[in-house]
């Protein structure tokens, strides 16, 4: 009974959210970002359920090590497989030789069919992007590039798979960033990690149901142009759709205290697919350098519209987990929450991607953390001293807050447990956001000014209190003894 009742409330939570995100999407300003996309005239497509399986958290290559890889093997007929960063790696070797298995699986099939594998990317180095076309029908690779820029196995290697490669990347900075797989259009993961050798602390969910197939109708509007795959399979499940793909278990580590995995409640939740197309235009690129551009909203993108509405209406605590802070818009609504009465918490990075942050924010994490920080302690000076101070707790509690009193702020930086340990992870890139503990966002937007402005991102966003703590606590496991509390 208890369980039940906790269910309504998650989804009248969800249906509150939903239709306040609507409202947004669906005004004049909505329409006019989103009339392109095959959401535009409805973006209440994006909202649906699904059935949560798994969740990771470790090192890139121990989430493909864990989880992506042995699903990938286990494809009897199409793997969707997008990152951006793609880079010769562990984690390319991983994948190289799990699609030679897939290959030779697929030729000892009596019928003789081959499995359908796509992949794609948005970036591999400086000078790809530079030359890069930027047509969004983006650039196919051939079998004969396949291993000499790639770092794949050679074509023959491949004979049982109908494999196409393909990079999208919009000048000057817009990155493809979502990172996503899907297998047989039954089972979808959500890894924060790319394809590449960094030694970051990453996550990745894994869930089935009714938000698989909105993820591969987003994929064909993405990079599904002009693809053989689509006339065949866009609107149809395949025929075995039913058919339980086992999931892969390795007791296998690739580090000592990774991977953690936690079993989720399979139970079919609210879910919101949270798509942000990218953005190049030159004057919203150069805008963190036009002082009259840098108050510039972000775009009204689902996923952006989503995550500023939850951290404006937050009522007992938001917490995130970024590689980067950024992006002014956050800043804003983070501490906007704070005087509400709302407990902040962030967990961020040091000295990491200085060169993309100043290009792509003209500012870097560091320097706002310090800002947040000197505007948190002027507003809790003012709050104890100001003649005003009971007046505007009133007005706060009016406004949704939880107390008169403002709400604590907790930031910490990420640092590497073991120093000595080559498996130990230097970075933390999961990119999670939990509000009141009955939502949680994943996926790739971090909460800087490139995901919000420039990149194309994606995200799902899950309600339950359960399974948002089962998910949260995991983070924490991986969290602790990894974090060094800034001063606030």
């Amino acid at each position: 009974m208890l369980q039940s009742t906790s269910r309504h409330h998650d989804r009248d939570i969800g249906e509150q959210v939903s239709q306040r995100w609507l409202s947004a999407l669906t005004t004049p300003a909505g329409v006019n970002e989103n009339h392109s996309h095959y959401w535009g005239n409805d973006p209440s497509i994006l909202i649906t359920s699904s059935a949560p399986q798994d969740f990771t958290i470790g090192t890139g290559l121990d989430i493909y090590h864990s989880s992506l890889i042995g699903a990938l093997e286990h494809a009897e007929q199409e793997v969707l497989f997008v990152t951006c960063f793609w880079a010769r790696s562990p984690s390319l070797s991983l994948l190289s030789n799990a699609l030679v298995s897939l290959s030779r699986k697929a030729l000892a099939r009596s019928d003789g069919s081959r499995i359908r594998v796509r992949l794609c990317f948005s970036s591999t180095a400086l000078f790809q992007k530079l030359f890069h076309t930027s047509s969004l029908e983006g650039q196919a690779y051939a079998p004969s590039q396949w291993n000499s820029k790639l770092g794949l196995p050679a074509p023959e290697e491949l004979r049982g798979l109908d494999l196409h490669i393909k990079s999208i990347f919009a000048r000057p900075f817009s990155v493809m960033h979502p990172k996503f797989m899907v297998v047989d259009s039954q089972r979808a993961f959500f890894p924060s990690s790319n394809l590449s050798w960094e030694r970051w602390l990453e996550c990745s969910i894994t869930v089935r149901g009714p938000v698989v197939s909105h993820l591969v109708e987003f994929w064909v509007h993405i990079w599904g142009r002009n693809d053989s795959r689509v006339a065949s399979t866009t609107k149809q499940s395949f025929k075995d759709s039913t058919h339980q793909i086992p999931i892969p278990t390795s007791t296998d580590q690739v580090s000592n205290d990774f991977p953690l995995t936690a079993t989720l409640p399979s139970l079919s939740i609210s879910t919101v697919l949270l798509p942000s197309p990218h953005h190049s235009s030159f004057f919203l690129s150069m805008s963190p350098f036009i002082p009259f551009a840098k108050s510039l909203r972000p775009p009204l993108t689902p996923l952006n519209t989503f995550l500023l509405d939850l951290l404006g209406t937050a009522t007992t605590s938001i917490r995130i987990v970024s590689p980067n802070l950024t992006c002014q818009a956050v800043i804003s609504a983070l501490q906007d929450a704070s005087i509400r009465g709302v407990d902040v918490s962030i967990t961020t990075n040091r000295r990491m991607m200085l060169l993309e942050q100043l290009f792509t924010a003209g500012t870097i994490t560091e320097y706002e953390v310090w800002k947040t920080r000197r505007k948190y302690q002027r507003l809790r000076r003012q709050c104890h001293s100001a003649p005003q101070a009971e007046q505007d707790a009133e007005l706060a509690l009016a406004d949704g807050g939880r107390t008169g009193t403002m709400g604590k702020m907790q930031i910490g930086y990420f640092h590497p447990r073991d120093q000595d340990k080559d498996t130990e992870p230097v970075k933390c890139h999961i990119k999670c956001t939990v509000v009141d503990e009955e939502v949680i966002v994943l996926g790739s937007g971090n909460m800087d000014r490139a995901s919000f402005f420039t990149s194309q991102e994606l995200g799902v966003a899950l309600y339950g209190r359960q399974l948002v703590g089962t998910i949260w606590n995991r983070i924490q496991e991986g969290l602790s003894g990894r974090v060094e509390e800034y001063p606030v």
